[in-house]
């Protein structure tokens, strides 16, 4: 029996052609795995050269994939291992890198950033210091809202955006800092404008009730001008206010009494006047007849006088002459005086002569500028009455 050529196959020589075969699936699946990791590092580092996700969000990213990466060595071959754990590691030190000249740009820029509203908060804390009055704290202010609307705003190149912990911060507790200060400045700005106008608002509202309600109306539009211009806070300009308008009612209601008064004195002398002026006229007309019946008179005597048929009775015509023509003189001065009364009278009553009396409605006395004379500069009772009759006056 020939006992030559191939030993027959049994189990040992199915189990190594099974382990060479695992081994070259294993050696192949190292192998992508290899390739695959090699592949994101590029993709890693491409990433990072073109400058996306230069933030710290896209540096955590990075840092987190490199991280992972790092865990994936291990299965791997030295040889590869070794490879792509130092391109991984120079990856990561090009991370760190652009990390740190991030960070230095961003604390850069938010020192600019700081520095500008630092700025702005001194100009508004210089303004807050009551210097320049009510202005400077509306200025002031104005400041406050223009830097705390710059630490919110969600604009890219904003400070609100910029600005990095500490500065922030910073920057917010100096906004806190001049805020109360001007807060303190302001209470204390506006407690000396209230009592500066209290005063005079207590003076006014007296002025209403008692005093000359003309000078009260007008001393209310000027409060009420320099309570526009005051830095108050609501309550005290709303007290201030409240008062004002009582003082300026019950001076309106006291300046319309006062007009009815001053309407109805006017009417009572307007008709005393008239009155006047009537009997005036009446004592006028007789005195002109008293003056012709002189002029016929001294006519009849002066005719006596040429034809009297001795001396003694010329002289005697002569006396009763002279007599006749001095009542005719004091006579034709009543009669002047007389008119020159009516005509001064008539110009004050508003016309030629006087005419009946008429009441005026209440719109046309509230109209009316100037009241008339009051009952005090009236002519007096010797002026108002006829003119006394001359010695020797007949009719």
């Amino acid at each position: 029996m020939d006992e030559s050529g191939p030993p027959p196959s049994g189990p040992s020589s199915v189990s190594d052609t099974s382990n060479r075969e695992a081994a070259a699936e294993h050696e192949r699946r190292a192998r992508e795995n290899a390739q695959r990791l090699e592949r994101e590092i590029v993709s890693l580092r491409a990433e990072h050269l073109a400058g996306a996700h230069r933030d710290s969000r896209g540096f955590f990213e990075h840092e987190r994939r490199i991280h992972a990466l790092f865990k994936e060595l291990s299965p791997l071959p030295a040889g590869d291992r070794h490879r792509l754990w130092s391109a991984l590691t120079q990856a990561a030190a090009e991370v760190r890198r652009a990390q740190q000249d991030e960070w230095e740009s961003r604390r850069y820029q938010s020192i600019e950033a700081r520095e500008t509203v630092e700025e702005k908060l001194r100009d508004a804390g210089g303004l807050a210091q009551g210097t320049q009055g009510t202005a400077g704290c509306r200025k002031a202010e104005a400041l406050l809202n223009e830097v705390r609307a710059l630490l919110g705003s969600r604009l890219p190149d904003s400070p609100g955006q910029i600005l990095i912990g500490p500065d922030r911060r910073a920057c917010w507790d100096g906004w806190r800092q001049v805020r109360d200060a001007l807060k303190l400045v302001r209470d204390r700005q506006q407690e000396d404008d209230y009592h500066l106008l209290a005063a005079p608002v207590a003076e006014v509202r007296e002025c209403a009730r008692s005093g000359d309600p003309r000078e009260a109306i007008r001393r209310v539009k000027e409060l009420q001008g320099r309570l526009g211009q005051a830095d108050l806070r609501r309550g005290q300009f709303e007290d201030l206010r409240k008062r004002l308008s009582e003082a300026w009612q019950a001076a309106q209601a006291r300046n319309t009494g006062l007009r009815q008064e001053r309407s109805q004195h006017r009417d009572e002398w307007r008709a005393r006047m008239e009155g006047h002026v009537a009997r005036w006229r009446r004592t006028l007309e007789q005195k002109r007849g008293q003056r012709e019946h002189l002029l016929q008179q001294v006519a009849r005597l002066e005719g006596m006088e040429k034809s009297a048929p001795s001396e003694g009775f010329t002289a005697q015509v002569h006396g009763w002459l002279q007599e006749t023509a001095e009542r005719l003189r004091r006579t034709e001065e009543s009669i002047t005086e007389l008119e020159e009364r009516i005509r001064t009278t008539a110009k004050k009553l508003g016309g030629h002569g006087a005419g009946r009396h008429t009441a005026r409605s209440a719109d046309a006395v509230a109209a009316a500028p100037e009241a008339p004379p009051a009952p005090a500069s009236e002519p007096s009772p010797a002026a108002e009455g006829e003119p006394p009759p001359t010695s020797g006056t007949g009719a």
